[in-house]
């Protein structure tokens, strides 16, 4: 009794601290969070109009005056160098026409036809971007407007996330409605201490460590937007370029910027689309939470920090697998950093975080025990084996999706060591490669049988690959004979192709025995380790 009406006494105080700790920990990575969301939109589509089209957000309409001079500069080179390619062949063709006509005749209609088109898709290219860039932008609004209608509120990803992290809490809700992210009021702080000094110091935590966390992980995602974004720009000046050298390789230039710029465009959308996809994956396992928070405050403590942090390696799957279904490579360094942030934010709770949720709660044994470590080295130890054992199952789910048999993964697990997640993963890195077929981008599954067949089909395609590189040699040292067939500059570059396919093929040779040596430093560790046994 007399503790509580002490507690009464001072709880102003106590108040006014725990206030300043909740808007410097808490409040301010909220804030920062919801920034970078509006941030990550107008990187992702309204930049790219800003910077090429003038278009201001909203703004619909399309001016070729408005495109950047440089892009214009780049235009008018490419069109004097068709002219100049076309001149040319031209000059070619009348002289020649004698001694190759109908040759030389297809190859100036070739010239003419590849000019044309190339022509076109350099006028074209730039309505063509902007319509891409607002279709897009588009359906990512709608997205937003569908995810509002499943929540039935009109928060965005910040706000939504601070209501879910504190048990749909009224104070939270008014909170955000208002667009800030303060602290339960004081009547609320008041009758919490009372009941349970703990229970504020771990919604201290809690938050904590969700805020910073989520920072991270947008951060990250921002940064590879706006990488995306500049890259798309680049490859939006130099496309006269391109299009001007299609001429003279068949259209070859602009497949890969197209194959680019493709990979660019969607790597925004779905870095983009990942992080309501994040909100609704945090929706989906709200009842479970629900259920968990019921087995106590430490269990719930526990549990909504596996579940958002779970939340982020489901939206790490989901673009591994948009990305394998796609054949484009999306970045994951945010969700690396979020699991390297919460072991730092465990120790960092020890010490800043956590001694200002014991001082503001006023609880003396929570302060000791915390401060001392106790409860964030228990934390961080379940943390972390929760997170490895995580990564150790998907790794073995990663190996029986790529076809190794369950003797193969076993004795490979073991050989790399059961609790390495890191080099398991190295391993199976170097097992798919041995057992990717070059030529089709497919995996061999009969090839990861045992360490025997890998090592079979690896050595079967150094052989397939040095066989095609002499084939490759054979062709061009016998060019020279059919020179007549072909002119100078012709021959030159026909040469210089060979030249690159064979250097490929020199590299594809030594990647594939590097991956040789290092499978036969598997076997023998295997080996050895049979022998000892």
């Amino acid at each position: 009794m007399l503790s509580n009406i002490i507690k009464i006494a001072i709880s102003p105080i106590l108040y006014a601290i725990f206030s300043l700790f909740w808007g410097i920990f808490i409040s301010f990575p909220f804030l920062i969070l919801q920034g970078l969301f509006k941030a990550a939109r107008f990187f992702g589509f309204e930049l790219i109009n800003i910077i090429i089209f003038k278009a201001e957000p909203g703004d619909y309409s399309f001016k070729l005056s408005n495109l950047p001079i440089a892009f214009l500069a780049f235009l008018i080179y490419a069109l004097a160098f068709t002219i100049v390619f076309i001149l040319i062949s031209f000059a070619k063709y009348h002289v020649r026409k004698r001694k190759n006509g109908n040759t030389e005749h297809l190859r100036f209609k070739n010239v003419l036809r590849q000019s044309m088109a190339a022509f076109l898709w350099a006028l074209l290219l730039p309505f063509l971007i902007f319509v891409i860039n607002i279709v897009l932008s588009i359906v990512f609004e709608y997205f937003g407007k569908v995810l509002e209608l499943q929540t039935n509120k009109n928060f965005d990803i910040a706000e939504s996330l601070y209501v879910a992290l504190n048990n749909n809490a009224s104070w939270a809700i008014n909170s955000v409605q208002n667009h800030q992210f303060l602290p339960m009021p004081y009547i609320e702080y008041l009758s919490q201490s009372i009941s349970s000094s703990m229970s504020i110091g771990l919604i201290f935590i809690k938050n904590t460590v969700v805020a910073w966390m989520c920072v991270i992980f947008l951060g990250a995602i921002l940064v590879d937007i706006v990488k995306n974004s500049l890259i798309q720009f680049t490859l939006f000046i130099i496309s006269p370029l391109v299009a001007a050298k299609s001429i003279d390789d068949n259209g070859i230039a602009i497949v890969k910027w197209k194959n680019s710029f493709t990979k660019s465009s969607i790597s925004i959308f779905i870095s983009l689309l990942s992080l309501h996809f994040f909100v609704v994956f945090i929706l989906i396992l709200s009842p479970a939470k629900e259920k968990l928070n019921n087995l106590g405050t430490a269990v719930g403590l526990v549990a909504d920090l596996i579940i958002y942090i779970g939340a982020a390696y489901s939206v790490k799957s989901t673009n591994k697998l948009i990305s394998y279904l796609l054949g484009i490579e999306l970045s994951d360094f945010s969700f690396k950093k979020a699991g390297q942030f919460i072991k730092r934010t465990v120790g960092f709770g020890k010490q800043a975080a956590i001694a200002g949720a014991a001082v503001a709660t006023g609880g003396a044994t929570l302060g000791a025990t915390l401060s001392k470590g106790g409860f964030a080295n228990t934390l961080g130890g379940l943390i972390g084996k929760a997170s490895n054992l995580s990564k150790v199952s998907a790794n073995k789910n990663l190996a029986k999706s790529l076809g190794m048999s369950n003797n193969f993964i076993k004795s490979s697990f073991s050989n790399v060591g059961s609790n390495q997640p890191l080099k398991q993963r190295r391993m199976l890195d170097i097992y798919k490669k041995a057992a990717t077929d070059l030529k089709t981008g497919t995996i061999n599954k009969k090839a990861l049988n045992d360490y025997e067949s890998l090592k079979k089909y690896n050595n079967y395609q150094i052989n397939y690959q040095k066989e095609m590189l002499k084939k490759n040699k054979s062709i061009d040292s016998n060019l020279d004979n059919k020179w007549a067939l072909f002119g100078e500059q012709e021959l030159k570059q026909i040469h210089l192709k060979n030249k690159i396919q064979q250097n490929e093929y020199k590299q594809k040779i030594a990647d594939l025995e590097n991956n040789l040596k290092l499978l036969n430093n598997y076997d023998e560790n295997i080996n050895n380790s049979n022998d000892e046994k």
